[in-house]
C-alpha cells in the first residue's frame, strides 16, 4: 500500500450538481476576473435568480486555482446570527472547542492556505457575515470569498456582480449561437427532463419564446413552468400564465421580477391540490430536509392521513418539483428550495397554524433526542450518530422556536442537554454550550432537566478548556443535587469527576466516578454507569494504575452490547497503549478502535486514536510515528483543543515526542512535518495503513516554518523578545499550560531545542 497522498486541486466540500447547468458563460467569466483582482465578490439579485447555482458552478471551475480548497457553506437554513463562524467552520470541517472561538479556529486554519469560501445566502445575516469575512480576509492573505446575498454586503473591498435573469431573445433561431445562453436554452434542458420526446419545432417555437418572455427568463420560474408539462400541453401552459401575467412585458425592474416570480410559485401552489397544499405549508417548517417518519408526525392532514395517502401526496410534490428527494447514509430524504420554503412558511403563518406547527415540529425532535440518548449504548448507536448528523439543522431550528416562543424553554433545555455527545463527538462544543446558556437563562433553575444540562455544560466548558466556569456550574449543580437526591446526584459527581479529570485531580476523579458508579448501579441507569466506569479505568490509567486500568476496561466490555461503538472504541483505544508487550497486537486493537471511531465521525477520538498510534509504534518505526505524533497535533488544533488540555494524555505525548527526538535527530522534523500536513482523512489513511514503514508524502510541500499558525507565530515572537511563558500567557489572555503548548509545538515544528533558537530565527526572518 502506497503512502497517502495529499491531493491538490480537488479540496473541498462542493455539493454534487443534481441538474444540469446551463448559460452564464459571461457571468462565469466575470467571476474569475473579479476574484482574480478582489479578494470578496458578492454575486447579489432577488430569490429564485440563480445566485448559488452560478455561484457553486464558478467555484467547481475555480477548483484548479485555488490548491487548499473551495468550500461552501450554506446559510440560508441558519437564524442565530451568534452561530455564523460556528457553521462555516463546521462546513471545512473544523470544530472549534476553545475559548477562542470558531472565529479564531477558523483564521489559524485559513491563514497559511490558498482557499476559496463560498458563504451562500448572507442577506438576512448580514452583519455577522460580515464581521467574519473581514476578520479572516484580514488574516488569510491568499483567501477569497464568494458571497451570495439578496443585497451587497457593504464593506469596503467588496466587487459587487448583479445577477441577472437569463436573457430572452427577441426571435428564436435555434442556430444563434447565443442561445445556449439563453432562458430558452435552460428551459428546454428542463423540459426534456420530464418529458424526453420534447422537442423545439417550427409549430412549438413561437409559444415557447412567448412563455420565456413571460417568466422573463426567472430561472426557478421557467423550472416550474416546465414541470407543468408533464400534465399539461406547452399551449394549456401558456394560457394559463397569460392568464396570471398579463402585463409581464418590456423592460422591469428586479422588485418586478421578484413579483412575477412569486406569481409562479403561487400558481404552482393553486395547481396542488388541497392536500398537496397543506403538506407544501406545514413541511416548510423543517430545515435542512427531513425524513418520512419525521413528516408522519408533523402533518395533519386529516383526508391524508394514513401511511399510503401520506406518501402519495409526498412524491406528488417530489413529481411538481415543490420538493427535492435524496439520499444521504443510505436514507431518503427530502428538501425544499428556499425561496418555496419561504412561500410555503407565509401560508402556513396566513393560516394561523405557523407556531402550532412548529410546535409539533419541535416535539418531534425532542422525543428524537430522548430516543438517541437512550440508544448511546446500544447496537443502534451508530444510526442515531448519523441520523444526529442529518437533522443538525432541524435540531437548530428546534431550539431556536424554544428560544424565542415564551413558555418553551424547558423542553428546549432538555434538547440540548441530550445532545451531549453529540455536541462532543461532532466537535460542536461552543454551540452547544451556546445553546444551553441561552435557554438556562429562561427556565426554572430546580429541575431535574436543569440537573442533566449542569452535567452536560460542566463536559463542554471542561472539554473547552473553561474549568473556573465548569467549578461554577458545579456549585449549582451540588446545590440541586442535595434538593433532588440520588438520581441528580450522580449525575453531578460524574461531571465533577470529568473536570477533575482535566484538571489532573485524578484522586478527587476517582473518588466522584466511583460515587456515580454506585448510584447510577442503584437506580439502574446503565447507560451512564457503562460510560462513568471507562471514565474510571482512564484515571486509573492517567495515574499508572496498570492493573486496575485494565479490568475496568474489560468491565466495560462486557457490560457493552457486542455491536456498540462509542464505548467500544474507547476501550480498545486505551487499551491498546498500556503496552502489553505485543506491539502489533496493540497496533491492530488501536487501530479497530480508529475505524470505530471514524464510523460515527468521532473527532475527539480520532485524534486520541492517531496519537497513541504514534506511542505504540515509537518503539519499532520511529518515523513512522513521528509522522503520527504530528498527525495528531493537526487534528487537535484543527478542533482548537491544546493537547494539554488533558494531562494525562499530554504526558504521554511528551514522553513519546522525547523518545522519537533522541532516536530520530535531525531526521524528526521531516517527518513530524510530513504528518502535520496531512489532510484529516488522508491522516487516517495513513494511520490504518498496512504497510507500517510507508512514509506520508509532503502536503502541498509545505517546509516546517510554513505549518506555524497565526497564533504560533505570535508566540515564537513573544519567545524572541525574552516574555517567559507566564508572561506571554498574561499578555494574550491565555492560560500558562497553553502558552507551554504553543512553545513546544513552535520547538517540535521548527526541530528546535531551546527558547533561545526561537529568537535566532526570529532575527534572522525580520532581516530577510
Amino acid at each position: 500500500m502506497a503512502a497517502p497522498q495529499a491531493v491538490t486541486g480537488s479540496v473541498g466540500n462542493l455539493p454534487t450538481e443534481l441538474t444540469s447547468f446551463v448559460g452564464r458563460r459571461v457571468e462565469r467569466a466575470e467571476i474569475r476576473r473579479l476574484l482574480s483582482r478582489a479578494r470578496l465578490v458578492t454575486l447579489t439579485g432577488f430569490g429564485g435568480v440563480g445566485k448559488t447555482r452560478l455561484a457553486l458552478r464558478a467555484a467547481t471551475e475555480l477548483r484548479r486555482a485555488f490548491p487548499d480548497g473551495v468550500w461552501f457553506a450554506d446559510l440560508s437554513t441558519l437564524s442565530d446570527p451568534v452561530l455564523v463562524p460556528d457553521t462555516v467552520a463546521s462546513a471545512l470541517k473544523l470544530h472549534p472547542q476553545s475559548p477562542r472561538g470558531a472565529i479564531g479556529v477558523l483564521t489559524e486554519f485559513l491563514a497559511p492556505r490558498h482557499a476559496l469560501l463560498v458563504l451562500d445566502s448572507c442577506e438576512h445575516l448580514l452583519d455577522p457575515c460580515v464581521e467574519l469575512a473581514i476578520s479572516l480576509l484580514q488574516s488569510a492573505p491568499n483567501l477569497r470569498i464568494l458571497a451570495t446575498s439578496r443585497q451587497s454586503l457593504n464593506t469596503a473591498g467588496e466587487q459587487i456582480l448583479p445577477v441577472m435573469p437569463l436573457p430572452v431573445p427577441d426571435k428564436l433561431d435555434p442556430r444563434d449561437s447565443q442561445l445556449e445562453d439563453s432562458s430558452i436554452n435552460l428551459f428546454l434542458d428542463r423540459v426534456t427532463a420530464v418529458v424526453p420526446d420534447f422537442r423545439l419545432t417550427d409549430d412549438n417555437m413561437d409559444e415557447v419564446l412567448a412563455l420565456c418572455r413571460k417568466l422573463e427568463g426567472v430561472p426557478l420560474a421557467l423550472e416550474l413552468a416546465a414541470v407543468k408539462l408533464r400534465g399539461m400541453s406547452l399551449t394549456e401552459v401558456l394560457e394559463q400564465l397569460s392568464g396570471r401575467f398579463p402585463s409581464l412585458t418590456g423592460n422591469r425592474v428586479a422588485a418586478d421580477r421578484q413579483h412575477s416570480l412569486r406569481e409562479c410559485i403561487e400558481w404552482s401552489y393553486e395547481l396542488c391540490t388541497p392536500a398537496e397544499r397543506d403538506l407544501w405549508a406545514q413541511v416548510s417548517v423543517f430545515a435542512g430536509g427531513f425524513e418520512l417518519d419525521a413528516i408522519e408526525s408533523v402533518a395533519t392532514t386529516t383526508a391524508h392521513d394514513s401511511e399510503p395517502e401520506l406518501a402519495s401526496v409526498l412524491f406528488s410534490l417530489v413529481d411538481k418539483s415543490i420538493l427535492i428527494r435524496e439520499e444521504h447514509d443510505g436514507k431518503t430524504r427530502y428538501r425544499m428550495l428556499d425561496i418555496i420554503r419561504q412561500y410555503g412558511q407565509q401560508r402556513l403563518r396566513d393560516s394561523g397554524q405557523w407556531i402550532t406547527t412548529r410546535r409539533r415540529h419541535r416535539d418531534f425532535y425532542a422525543d428524537f433526542v430522548d430516543q438517541a440518548r437512550a440508544g448511546w449504548v446500544n447496537v443502534r448507536e451508530s444510526d442515531w450518530f448519523a441520523r444526529l448528523r442529518r437533522e443538525h439543522a432541524n435540531l437548530q431550528a428546534a431550539l431556536e422556536f424554544c428560544t424565542t416562543e415564551p413558555g418553551e424553554a424547558v423542553i428546549g433545555l432538555r434538547i440540548a442537554a441530550g445532545l451531549r455527545h453529540h455536541w462532543m463527538t461532532r466537535g460542536l462544543v461552543r454551540e452547544g454550550l451556546h445553546w444551553i446558556t441561552r435557554l438556562r437563562t429562561q427556565t426554572p433553575s430546580d429541575t431535574h432537566t436543569t440537573i442533566l444540562a449542569i452535567n452536560t455544560a460542566v463536559w463542554l466548558s471542561t472539554l473547552q478548556g473553561d474549568l473556573t466556569i465548569a467549578d461554577s456550574l458545579l456549585e449549582d449543580g451540588r446545590a440541586l443535587a442535595r434538593q433532588f437526591g440520588e438520581p441528580a446526584e450522580a449525575f453531578i459527581r460524574q461531571a465533577s469527576g470529568f473536570q477533575a479529570l482535566f484538571a489532573d485531580n485524578l484522586s478527587r476523579a476517582a473518588s466522584d466516578f466511583e460515587k456515580a458508579i454506585a448510584i447510577f448501579e442503584t437506580v439502574g441507569n446503565s447507560i451512564e454507569k457503562v460510560y462513568t466506569l471507562f471514565l474510571l479505568a482512564l484515571v486509573h490509567t492517567f495515574a499508572g494504575d496498570f492493573e486496575r486500568a485494565p479490568t475496568r476496561y474489560h468491565e466495560c466490555l462486557a457490560l457493552d452490547p457486542p455491536d456498540e461503538i462509542l464505548i467500544r472504541a474507547k476501550c480498545l483505544s486505551w487499551l491498546a497503549v498500556l503496552h502489553t508487550g505485543d506491539i502489533q497486537g496493540d497496533l491492530k486493537m488501536e487501530q479497530e478502535s480508529l475505524r470505530l471511531k471514524y464510523s460515527i465521525d468521532d473527532h475527539f477520538g480520532i485524534a486520541i486514536s492517531i496519537d497513541a498510534m504514534a506511542w505504540i509504534t515509537a518503539w519499532n518505526n520511529p518515523r513512522r510515528a513521528a509522522a503520527l505524533l504530528g498527525a495528531a497535533v493537526t487534528r487537535f488544533d484543527e478542533m482548537g483543543i491544546p493537547i494539554s488540555s488533558l494531562p494525562g494524555l499530554f504526558a504521554r505525548h511528551q514522553a513519546c515526542e522525547t523518545r522519537l527526538r533522541q532516536t530520530l535527530g535531525d531526521t524528526f522534523a521531516d517527518a513530524y512535518a510530513r504528518g502535520a500536513s496531512l489532510r484529516r482523512d488522508s491522516a487516517i489513511q495513513y494511520a490504518l495503513a498496512e504497510e507500517p514503514h510507508a512514509q506520508p508524502a509532503p502536503d502541498l510541500a509545505r517546509s516546517p516554518f510554513d505549518l506555524l499558525t497565526p497564533r504560533e507565530s505570535e508566540v515564537a515572537a513573544l519567545v524572541s523578545q525574552g516574555l517567559s511563558n507566564k508572561d506571554i500567557a498574561k499578555m494574550l489572555v491565555i492560560s500558562q499550560r497553553t502558552a507551554e503548548s504553543h512553545v513546544q509545538h513552535i520547538l517540535t515544528k521548527l526541530s528546535f531545542a531551546s527558547r533561545a533558537q526561537i529568537a535566532t530565527w526570529i532575527t534572522e526572518r525580520r532581516r530577510k
